[in-house]
């Protein structure tokens, strides 16, 4: 089953900020710049997490939240 997560990060070095769009690029959708929302069961949570922990740096910071399973585009 797939739920909706809203994922944000902060990346402080330009290049890993790139890779990491990059890769959430192939997951989700862009919000903002650093927001994307990604419908992932819990197998593709795991391989994200697992892709993006290669290449951030431990002053790097993102943000995981899941949402609800129904998800309105335009209100």
């Amino acid at each position: 089953m797939r739920k909706w997560y809203l994922i944000t990060y902060d990346v402080r070095e330009e290049k890993r900020l790139r890779r990491v769009s990059r890769i959430l690029s192939g997951y989700g959708s862009r919000i903002q710049y650093s927001v994307f929302r990604c419908r992932l069961s819990e197998r593709d949570v795991e391989r994200l997490r697992w892709e993006l922990c290669r290449i951030m740096d431990k002053s790097d910071d993102i943000l995981f939240i899941g949402l609800c399973a129904v998800s309105y585009t335009h209100l």
